[in-house]
């Protein structure tokens, strides 16, 4: 045997495994930053929720104190309704965009007058309902008027409170009335309970802000099937579900989502 070509060889062997060590050594380094890098923005995903998650808690408690209150507001005026006798349903038409702004105005207003004034008025309502969007993976509450330039009120009509109302800023008048009618005729009851009705429903069941028809492609936004898309089946507003279709495996499958989790496809 040649010593030299033994010496030759063995350190050819050994720098040949150098060199693969190295290389090894350097995919372990990669895979390590990735795993890291991977699970920290795990973890900024998972603090981001959790986030939201408070921020929607937090929004749900506000409400639901809003809702007592608003609850109690209206017994305390259903028992002055009562009282009192000869109240009825008024609408009155305001400039757009300013229906609350007369409503907090009137209700400064009747707050620092006569209490025999403030005995006149019962109920000063911009009758809305709450909406439940979807928005990048985020549920947003928000209220979405029914009658876009309105202010409804209970109350006596007579002169004061005729004036009260109509010499508001921002307010055009009260409907139904005309020059050789300018005492305006109250909605009916059955109208006034349909709108109250629509109002206490939708306290308890708020609606989605975007409504959808079967066929419509969605994506799914939460669960198992998350960044499915899929097309609309049958929607149930009742029970605020769709039955969406999606491809599983090369075969569309039904599946029951609620709206929350789901989102229309851009």
């Amino acid at each position: 045997m040649n010593p030299e070509l033994d010496e030759a060889e063995l350190s050819g062997g050994e720098y040949e495994y150098g060199e693969s060590e190295a290389g090894e050594s350097s995919e372990d380094g990669a895979e390590d930053s990735a795993e890291q890098e991977g699970g920290k923005k795990r973890k900024e995903s998972a603090k981001a929720a959790e986030n939201r998650r408070l921020k929607e808690q937090k929004r749900e408690e506000e409400q639901k104190k809003k809702l007592e209150e608003r609850r109690e507001e209206a017994r305390k005026n259903e028992e002055k309704a009562q009282k009192n006798g000869r109240m009825h349903w008024y609408f009155i038409q305001t400039y757009s965009g300013y229906e609350l702004r007369v409503q907090k105005a009137l209700k400064e207003l009747l707050s620092n007058s006569p209490e025999e004034l403030q005995d006149k008025f019962a109920d000063i309502l911009v009758p809305t309902e709450e909406v439940v969007e979807i928005k990048n993976g985020v549920k947003r509450r928000s209220e979405r008027k029914f009658y876009p330039g309105y202010v409804l009120i209970r109350m006596e009509m007579m002169d004061a409170t005729w004036h009260t109302v109509n010499d508001l800023s921002f307010v055009m008048g009260f409907v139904g009335t005309t020059k050789r009618r300018p005492t305006p005729n109250p909605i009916s009851e059955a109208e006034a309970k349909r709108i109250l009705d629509r109002i206490n429903d939708n306290e308890n069941n708020p609606k989605p802000k975007n409504e959808y028809q079967p066929g419509e492609v969605v994506r799914v936004i939460e669960g198992p099937f998350s960044d499915f898309n899929g097309t609309i089946e049958d929607v149930d507003y009742t029970k605020n579900k769709v039955r969406v279709s999606v491809m599983v495996f090369g075969r569309p499958t039904p599946i029951e989502l609620e709206f929350s989790e789901i989102e229309k496809e851009r």
